[in-house]
């Protein structure tokens, strides 16, 4: 990743907000995370193959971007429900 990378600076702000809060998360608890990151964005290209044109690609990757990334979070949370119920429920 670039030095200059705006999502650097976002997961650095989030991690000082964590640790001014008491929750101090270091890079052993995020590797996991950063490792299903990586699958998905692996997952976000493999949709752009097969695609010629340049300016098709970029807006495809634009709106996968944009569009999907909502819907990623709610299936997180879907999943977390179901996590939860299974683990805490009657």
């Amino acid at each position: 990743m670039h030095a200059s990378a705006p999502a650097r600076d976002t997961l650095a702000e989030t991690l000082a907000s964590l640790r001014a809060l008491g929750v101090p998360l270091d890079w052993r608890t995020l590797l996991p995370y950063a490792r299903l990151a990586e699958r998905t964005a692996a997952l976000d290209l493999d949709q752009l193959e097969g695609l010629d044109d340049p300016l098709e690609t970029a807006e495809r990757a634009l709106l996968l971007t944009v569009l999907l990334e909502p819907a990623l979070l709610a299936l997180r949370r879907m999943a977390q429900q179901n996590e939860s119920a299974r683990r805490y429920g009657s």
